[in-house]
């Protein structure tokens, strides 16, 4: 159900006023008032019964002065209409003064939301005189409009009445063109076209038709933009979005030059935002047929305050550019491979930024290894080493019983064993064993036949024994390495220290040339320390903000360091 309310500036009753007959454009419309709004209401009244509505609540500002000599006569000239007891009233205080406006205004949309909370099923829709009150009025009624529509209520009706040419004045248009430049400002803040949009369906859907093809065309570019950002699209679906909003800007331009003759004054009066509209995008639009560059839309999104796409694009794109400009060249085919199996992220590129590490064994030096505790991380870099099970046990000794018995056991094993013996010699171990136990559990879940998965094994590894035995620890789960060996957890490093790690990973591929870089060296590992250090922690702040005020500075700092990180691997192609 649509309830409809008429709110306004009461004027004062002149005692001599004379009655005069008004009229709207349409001459439809006479009545004889002596107050502009007596007309006013007379007039929505009129127009509302046209639709079988009517008028459920008037809501009045009333000076003090108009409280003591016009308020009773008022009453007096409407008590013949129905709606003459639905006058709810609310004070100017300080007799209409700008000083009290602001407590006016508060005052007045606390009854109207309380109506809206009362009516929380019903369509409210505000029809507004703006005739009476003094001359900061409209810039009062503007505030509380905009207030109203933020709670949900539609805007119907805004008149003026003249009382020197006795014509009723729709002034709909002026109200919506501070729609349309409240569009305009979330554009510009928020990227969202939705305001500009909904002020031209708005206006076509009274069959004005005010928006040429052009225009509907460019907005609808412009909201799939803001839709691609908002989802934070991928990159090559960003790039034909906005190629095509290249392709729309540039037709609109034309059409603005060549038919401005033709459009309505509405979309004139748009058109002068367009050089707005154009500067806004002008660093991510394509140039000399060549799509936006990675970190260009980056960039754009930080500075723009678009953090969630501005870090997802961090994330995911940055790895990706680096690789396929090569700026970045990895030189083993094997690694791409190692990286793809990792499906936490989506695509190889961030796993082999995020997580690629050589053989452990180059974060370890393993003639000092005997000042480390034994954890997953030691082990493992033992077994990488391409070390003896005799000489990784001489450098452990007894630092861990079960690792040390697994070690002696696989020597005594190798000893007595062959290839063509080895399944069975493994079959007929005892329970107890912890070799047939590691052997064991590295079999993958996917696989049925123990002495085919070995035979397999056996092949790997060109029939080494030894290396089928001590490679099988990096076949099992790395929590039940350290159950069985009853190992030392690793050191949990900070995401400082994680960070530094990394970047030590990079120089270290660098100088032993598994991966070659375009890019200053020391631009690329400092990028790589910061995209570390970076990626987890914005995410969970930008996630799980404190407080607004705590997000706002964190925000701002992010975004700074999303552009001061990006400049670092920024090459101009």
């Amino acid at each position: 159900m649509v309830k409809n309310i008429v709110l306004f500036i009461m004027s004062l009753y002149r005692d001599d006023s004379i009655e005069k007959e008004y009229t709207d454009d349409s001459n439809l419309f006479k009545a004889s008032c002596k107050h502009t709004n007596e007309t006013a209401l007379k007039y929505i009244a009129w127009k509302l019964n046209q639709e079988q509505q009517q008028i459920d609540e008037i809501y009045a500002f009333i000076s003090e002065q108009v409280r003591e000599t016009s308020l009773d006569k008022f009453k007096e000239l409407i008590q013949d209409e129905y709606y003459k007891d639905k006058i709810i009233d609310v004070p100017l205080y300080n007799n209409g003064e700008m000083k009290g406006s602001f407590k006016s205004i508060s005052e007045m949309f606390d009854k109207l939301q309380a109506y809206k909370e009362k009516n929380p099923d019903d369509t409210v829709v505000i029809h507004v005189d703006m005739t009476g009150g003094l001359r900061h009025a409209s810039m009062l009624m503007l505030a509380l409009i905009r207030m109203l529509k933020y709670i949900g209520m539609e805007l119907g009706l805004v008149l003026y009445v003249n009382f020197n040419t006795a014509k009723i004045e729709n002034a709909s248009d002026i109200m919506d063109m501070f729609t349309l430049l409240g569009g305009a400002e979330e554009f510009n803040s928020f990227g969202s076209v939705n305001q500009i949009q909904n002020y031209f369906d708005k206006l076509n859907s009274k069959k004005l038709r005010t928006s040429s093809s052009a225009l509907e065309l460019l907005l609808e570019e412009m909201r799939d933009f803001s839709e691609a950002i908002k989802v934070c699209t991928n990159y090559k679906d960003m790039t034909n979005v906005l190629s095509l909003l290249n392709d729309s800007l540039k037709i609109y331009k034309r059409i603005i030059k060549s038919k401005s003759n033709r459009l309505s004054e509405q979309e004139l009066f748009f058109a002068k935002l367009i050089l707005v509209i154009e500067k806004t995008y002008a660093d991510i639009l394509p140039k000399d047929n060549k799509p936006s560059s990675v970190p260009a839309i980056i960039k754009w999104c930080a500075k723009r305050d678009f953090l969630q796409a501005a870090i997802t694009f961090y994330t995911e794109w940055i790895p990706v550019y680096l690789i396929e400009n090569k700026l970045v060249i990895i030189k083993d085919a094997s690694i791409e491979e190692e990286c793809r199996k990792n499906k936490a992220w989506s695509n190889w590129q961030v796993s082999f930024f995020k997580n690629y590490r050589m053989s452990q064994s180059s974060q370890i030096k393993l003639e000092d290894v005997e000042e480390y505790e034994l954890t997953y991380s030691t082990v493992r870099g033992l077994i990488e080493s391409d070390l003896s099970a005799n000489k990784i046990l001489g450098k452990v000794k007894d630092k861990n019983k079960k690792f040390s018995d697994f070690l002696k056991e696989t020597i005594d094993f190798i000893k007595k064993t062959t290839r063509y013996r080895f399944y069975k010699a493994v079959v007929n171990l005892s329970n107890n064993s912890i070799l047939k136990q590691i052997l064991r559990e590295s079999m993958p879940k996917n696989e049925n036949d123990f002495e085919v998965y070995l035979t397999r094994r056996l092949i790997k590894e060109n029939s080494n024994l030894e290396a089928v035995v001590l490679n099988s620890v990096k076949g099992i789960e790395k929590n039940r390495v350290r159950e069985i060996f009853d190992l030392k957890e690793d050191k949990k490093l900070t995401t400082v220290e994680k960070s530094k790690e990394r970047r030590e990973m990079f120089k270290e591929m660098l100088e032993k040339n598994i991966i070659e870089t375009k890019l200053p060296k020391e631009r690329l590992l400092q990028f790589v320390e910061e995209y570390s250090n970076y990626v987890n922690d914005w995410r969970n702040q930008v996630s799980h903000a404190n407080s607004l005020a705590a997000s706002r500075e964190s925000n701002f700092d992010i975004a700074q360091a999303i552009i001061n990180s990006v400049n670092l691997i920024d090459e101009k192609f």
